[in-house]
Order: C-alpha cells, then structure tokens, then sequence
C-alpha cells in the first residue's frame, strides 16, 4: 500500500509523462516519488512469498525434506528483498543525485551495472516464482482436504506461474531500459542514458 501511495503522488508529479512537458519542480518530485516507492516493493514482493512458504511449511511439517528446501527459500527470499535494498540506496551518492541533478559531482554506478542487478534480481524473483508456484503441485493431490480445497490452492499457486511469464516479458524489455526519449517511465532513468 505504501509503495502504492508514493507512486500515485510521483504519478501526480509528472510520473509516465515525458521530460519536455514537466517543469524542473515537477521532475524533480516525480524522480524522487519514483525512487521512494522502489524498496516497499522488494519487502511487499518478500512477505507475500514468505507467507506462501509458511503455509507451506505448515501443511508440510511432518516431510522431511520438504520444510529444510522451504526454510532455504525463505533465507533466499529474504537475501533477495536486501540485495534490492542495498543497490537501490547504493545507487549514487549522494542519494539525492538520482532525483536532484543539480548536486554536484554524484557518484552514481554506470548502467552496466544497474542492467546487471535488474537482470540479476528479476532472475532471484522468477526462481521463485516458478518453485513456490510448482511445488504444491507435488503434495496438493496427496493432502487430505476436500476436492473443492484442492483445487482451490493449485489454482492460488497457478498464480504465480503467470507472475513469472510477466517477469520474464518485462525483463526482456530491460535491454531498452532509457533509451528512447527519456521519458520518466523507469526508475533511474537519467543514470541510465
């Protein structure tokens, strides 16, 4: 929800519209709204999937095998959600260059770099996307719950298969990630040109 907010007020600032039809005022807020709203979505994306794996983990608990690879994807899950974090607030310094270009002499990383985390965290994401929507399939049919239940929960994490197809579309798009026009669509896009 938070992350919702700040985009909507990044979106009242200027946020989807080109550069050219922004003032400095508004581009500047609606970068800095932008950026804001980034790492809420790494922590909302890491709890849904803990929720899932907790679940699992209660209808799971008497496997052996089963709870230990969870409890491993829930590390991976949560190491996921801080490396997004960490490049996203070590992204220039100051932190404030991303949005105000008028401080002088940031370091910011190429967008080499950047490209390579996207690609990086959008390949963690979609790993588990496939495992946590996959692996009910394996104990669904043998768990002793009405038909109606069952089906219930393989359509719930069917779900997450489409989540990783649409991963998967927007990460073949990074390969044009700030090259048309500059248009205030992307996160960082002034680092990226």
């Amino acid at each position: 929800m938070t992350e919702w907010i700040l985009l909507l007020i990044g979106i009242y600032y200027g946020v989807g519209r080109h550069d050219f039809y922004l003032t400095p005022d508004q581009l500047q807020n609606a970068e800095k709204f932008l950026f804001i709203s980034q790492p809420p979505y790494a922590w909302a994306l890491g709890f849904a999937k803990l929720s899932i794996i907790w679940m699992m983990i209660r209808i799971q608990r008497y496997q052996s095998i089963w709870p230990k690879f969870l409890y491993f994807t829930m590390v991976w899950v949560v190491l996921t959600s801080v490396t997004m974090n960490v490049f996203q607030f070590s992204l220039c310094k100051p932190l404030s260059a991303i949005w105000d270009h008028s401080v002088p002499n940031p370091v910011c990383l190429s967008p080499q770099i950047s490209q390579t985390s996207i690609y990086v965290t959008a390949a963690m994401t979609i790993i588990t996307d496939f495992i946590l929507s996959l692996m009910p399939l394996t104990f669904i049919i043998h768990i002793q719950r009405p038909t109606r239940e069952k089906v219930a929960l393989a359509c719930i994490m069917g779900l997450g298969i489409i989540a990783s197809i649409a991963s998967i579309a927007k990460t073949t798009l990074v390969k044009n990630y700030g090259i048309t026009g500059r248009p205030l669509l992307v996160l960082y896009h002034r680092h990226l040109c």
